[in-house]
C-alpha cells in the first residue's frame, strides 16, 4: 500500500484551503466565537476547511470586499464553489462545524458564536448541504483538523480531543 507523505496546511482565520491533494492534513487553531467548516468528498478526493470571523459581510462591506472570507455568508459560498469546482458534489460531501464559543464574557447579550453557527447551518441547509456532526458552544477555544487520506476530521481543546 503506498501511503502519502504528510503535508501540514494551517488555514488562517478569515480563510479557507481547499485541496485534492490525499497526502495535506489540514489545520486550523483559535475557533473562538468563530465557526470553522470541514468538508470532504471521498470519491472526488477533495477537501477543505473554512474559518470564518463574523457572520454576515454586511457588517462590515468595505472589509468584506477585501477578504470575502471572513464571513460566513461570502465564505461559505466561495468554500463551496471551490469545493464544486474541483468535483465535490451535494449528496456526497460530509460536512462538519466547530466552534461558535462564548470567550468574552462581557459581550455575552451578544453572542456572536451562535450567530455564526446559525449563519453556517442556515446557509448550508439553503443550498441542500447536511451537516453530519458539530462540536459548538460552550466557553472553550478549539483547534480542527481534516485528514484528507481518510476524511478524518479531529477537534481539540483545553479539556477533550474528539473525532467529528
Amino acid at each position: 500500500m503506498n501511503i502519502p507523505a504528510v503535508k501540514p496546511l494551517m488555514v488562517g482565520m478569515g480563510d479557507f484551503i481547499v485541496t485534492t491533494d490525499p497526502g495535506c492534513v489540514l489545520t486550523t487553531c483559535a475557533i473562538g466565537s468563530c465557526v470553522a467548516v470541514a468538508a470532504h468528498d471521498p470519491e472526488a478526493g477533495v477537501g477543505g476547511i473554512l474559518h470564518f470571523v463574523l457572520p454576515n459581510s454586511q457588517l462590515n462591506p468595505s472589509m468584506a470586499r477585501i477578504q470575502p472570507r471572513m464571513f460566513g455568508d461570502t465564505g461559505l459560498k466561495d468554500f463551496l464553489w471551490e469545493l464544486s469546482s474541483k468535483g465535490a458534489q451535494t449528496d456526497r460531501l460530509s460536512l462538519r462545524i466547530a466552534g461558535a464559543a462564548v470567550v468574552v464574557r462581557d459581550l455575552s447579550c451578544h453572542d456572536i458564536g451562535a450567530v455564526n453557527a446559525q449563519t453556517a447551518r442556515r446557509i448550508l441547509e439553503d443550498r441542500g448541504f447536511a451537516i453530519q456532526a458539530e462540536d459548538t458552544g460552550g466557553e472553550e477555544i478549539r483547534t480542527l483538523t481534516l485528514e484528507m487520506a481518510t476524511g478524518r476530521v479531529t477537534v481539540k481543546s483545553r479539556s477533550k480531543t474528539r473525532d467529528l
